[in-house]
């Protein structure tokens, strides 16, 4: 076997055992959420959890995908750096624009989009996860260029839904706080730690003497200092 063959079997089992590892845990979770919750207040995190998840599908507009299929076919790497540093861009102030937009219009959207005037403060609350689900569903594109994907499954099959349960387990059981709003912390405790680790890791030097890391900071510090 090649080590083409090994590297491409390698990552794949990889991501296939880490997302297995990240199904069970939210399996687990979910369980939980809804046993102490009740069916009102889990279909309510749920609904506005799919929501805003899927926003930030359409939100991305396939730039993950982009970055994995062009960034490979150039040679020039300030050219790579440039792509990888406008997605980022793009993507934070987009994140950025809809969440102000969403919190001052969020008795609208409520209203006539969600149907349901009573969810506008929960959706308030969960609007600004928009923001890390993007960022972290475009670093998939980008580890996937530069063939660092165990990083990426760390991040977001081990990091993440450990965070969230034993964050949520610890508020239902040590603090009986069994809410919406518990739900919704622990969700901010996952993404934002697994951002976190994928910001950290790897960095150069150039961004460690700045005081920044990881690959969006490396890519925009060099784009910064060519």
């Amino acid at each position: 076997m090649s080590s083409h063959v090994k590297t491409i079997t390698m990552k794949s089992s990889t991501m296939f055992f880490g997302k297995i590892f990240d199904s069970l845990l939210m399996f687990v979770f979910n369980i939980f959420a809804a046993r102490l919750l009740g069916a009102k207040d889990y279909g309510t995190y749920v609904y506005l959890s799919t929501i805003i998840m899927f926003g930030s599908i359409r939100l991305k507009m396939g730039l993950d995908q982009g970055i994995a299929a062009i960034v490979p076919k150039y040679d020039d790497d300030h050219i790579k750096k440039s792509i990888i540093s406008f997605s980022l861009a793009f993507i934070v102030v987009m994140s950025l624009s809809l969440t102000l937009l969403s919190i001052i219009f969020s008795d609208f959207i409520s209203e006539f989009v969600l149907n349901n005037g009573s969810l506008s403060t929960y959706y308030v609350q969960m609007i600004p996860l928009l923001l890390f689900y993007a960022l972290l569903q475009l670093s998939e594109g980008i580890f996937r260029t530069y063939g660092n994907i165990r990083d990426y499954v760390i991040a977001m099959n081990i990091i993440m839904p450990i965070s969230i349960l034993l964050v949520f387990l610890i508020g239902a059981f040590g603090f009986d706080i069994r809410t919406v709003q518990m739900l919704i912390i622990s969700n901010y405790f996952g993404w934002i730690l697994a951002t976190l680790y994928i910001l950290f890791i790897d960095s150069s030097y150039l961004c460690r003497a700045l005081g920044l890391s990881g690959w969006p900071y490396r890519y925009l510090c060099c784009w910064l200092s060519d």
